[in-house]
């Protein structure tokens, strides 16, 4: 029931109830004492159409109880004289049981009332218009309603002495007196316009004060008939207007003044309110991700600044949540927006993208002689039996004992994937016994392979992988000897060496 006294509806005002209820025109049904009160209803016998407003007393037995029907807020400022008039009909059951009908009319939107018209039947139709009859009573002709009833006649109320006013309301109610069912229809409220003066009145609906980037819709409350409108609005997007009410946008924070002139054919009037409109600044929130890219199956911390409070957007890996600081494990790269809160209570978003890197596909194990290679990578890392194998980070591998060998391998960006095992079964305890008697590292070589024997060494000879001679030398008789091998291409190679116990052949991996 709530509305400002200086706006509601003007006049001329009809009610047919032919929408099928009571919201539409902005009715307030109250029915605090039954399981009864105002309904629509289809009945017969009065124009236009076939529903009724009804009070269904013939079925509800809580005798004493009260039904009301509000109307909406009207403003009648600007008249000179206010007229109200009803058609109703209603039918006694027995006599020495009647029911009520009382008309009452508010001028501060309902807060008081005031009783202008009441009816009820005292056997000698005050207000039946029909018949007395044990029935249930709907009416279905014209002589059953007041319009036609040879009984009593309609009700025209002179409500002059609430014109001029604003939040003006009349309510029906109903007084049960377990007689039979009142109906009411075709309700007309309408007034003669008064030769005055307009008089301008403006609001915002309650924000004077909006955050940046907010419009701001004017509600034009202006009364005694005006016709022609100028409002001014310096400093706004667009500083003026003549619509009635119009909606504005600032471009700036700051304190705004607003004007309203209005004008009719006897004068106008002018509303300055000063400072009416405060613009608020909004926030500029930040997001800050760390790490801002991350391998899949991994996750990120993202957090929001320069707010009071945030609330984050549901988004892949990361659910709707109400928080500062929070975390982000999204299959794929991912845009996040949070948003922040100010001290004013304005709220702005920001966005920001986790970048989600593909591992590497899983790498494959191949042999080639004694020699492990792994698929290309960026960088890798062998294991056996599950167990890091120290220093072993090239393509190739010599492993140096049975097992299962895995190895992890990683992107530039440090994602990684590992193999599926390789079952090495061919290093015998001979094999080791002989690398025993020389020893060559690192390997795989890069630029240098150093050859340590437990005799000097006499001669080595170097084939590449198809077993073509590439290069043969001596090597004066040392235990000791660095090979130069930066004039090799990549590739597995086999070092035949010659010592003064005899010759052994160690398959070598160069890499670059």
């Amino acid at each position: 029931m709530k509305c400002f006294s200086s706006t509601g509806l003007t006049l001329p005002f009809q009610e047919s109830f032919e929408t099928g209820n009571f919201n539409s025109n902005g009715w307030t049904n109250i029915n605090q004492e039954s399981d009864f009160g105002w309904e629509i209803a289809i009945t017969s016998g009065t124009s236009p159409g076939t529903r009724s407003a009804r009070l269904p007393y013939y079925i509800d037995f809580q005798t004493g109880t009260r039904d009301y029907l509000i109307s909406p807020s009207f403003n009648l400022s600007g008249y000179s004289s206010v007229e109200l008039s009803f058609e109703f009909a209603y039918q006694q059951r027995t006599q020495g049981l009647t029911d009520s009908l009382i008309l009452s009319i508010s001028s501060d939107c309902g807060e008081s009332w005031v009783r202008v018209f009441e009816a009820g039947e005292n056997n000698f139709h005050s207000f039946a218009t029909a018949p007395l009859s044990g029935s249930f009573f709907t009416p279905q002709l014209p002589e059953e309603w007041c319009v036609a009833s040879s009984f009593i006649d309609c009700i025209n109320l002179d409500l002059s002495g609430f014109a001029g006013m604003t939040g003006v309301r009349f309510r029906f109610e109903g007084y049960n007196g377990s007689g039979n069912n009142i109906y009411i229809d075709n309700i007309n409220l309408t007034g003669e316009l008064a030769e005055v003066l307009p008089v301008a009145d403006f609001n915002a609906n309650g924000n004077l004060q909006v955050c940046l980037g907010e419009p701001v819709i004017f509600t034009n409350t202006s009364y005694n008939n005006p016709t022609e409108y100028q409002w001014s609005f310096p400093g706004a997007i667009v500083d003026s207007s003549e619509v009635f009410s119009p909606l504005v946008l600032y471009p700036d924070t700051g304190s705004y003044d607003v004007e309203l002139i209005v004008s009719n054919a006897l004068g106008s009037d002018t509303l300055l309110l000063e400072s009416y409109i405060t613009v608020l600044p909004i926030p500029e929130i930040f997001i800050t991700i760390e790490p801002d890219s991350v391998c899949r199956g991994t996750g990120a911390q993202l957090e929001a600044s320069n707010g009071i409070a945030y609330f984050w957007a549901a988004a892949p890996g990361l659910g709707a949540t109400y928080a500062q600081s929070v975390s982000a494990s999204p299959q794929n790269t991912t845009n996040y927006v949070v948003t922040g809160l100010s001290e004013f209570g304005c709220t702005n978003n920001a966005s920001a993208t986790l970048t989600v890197i593909n591992p590497p596909q899983t790498p494959t194990i191949s042999q080639q002689d004694t020699i492990l290679i792994c698929s290309p990578a960026d960088s890798y890392q062998w294991f056996v039996n599950g167990l890091e194998i120290e220093g072993a980070t090239s393509q190739l591998h010599v492993p140096q004992v049975n097992g299962n060998y895995n190895v992890r391998i990683f992107n530039a960006f440090g994602c990684t994937s590992i193999s599926n095992p390789f079952n090495v079964t061919d290093v015998s305890i001979e094999d080791f016994q002989a690398n025993s008697l020389i020893q060559v590292y690192p390997n795989p070589a890069d630029r240098i392979l150093n050859l340590e024997a437990k005799s000097p060494i006499v001669e080595y000879v170097i084939f590449d992988s198809t077993g073509r001679l590439i290069k043969q030398a001596s090597a004066n008789k040392t235990k000791t000897l660095a090979i130069q091998t930066d004039e090799l291409v990549s590739g597995i190679y086999t070092f035949r060496i010659q010592t003064q116990q005899g010759i052994q052949s160690i398959p070598v991996a160069v890499i670059r």
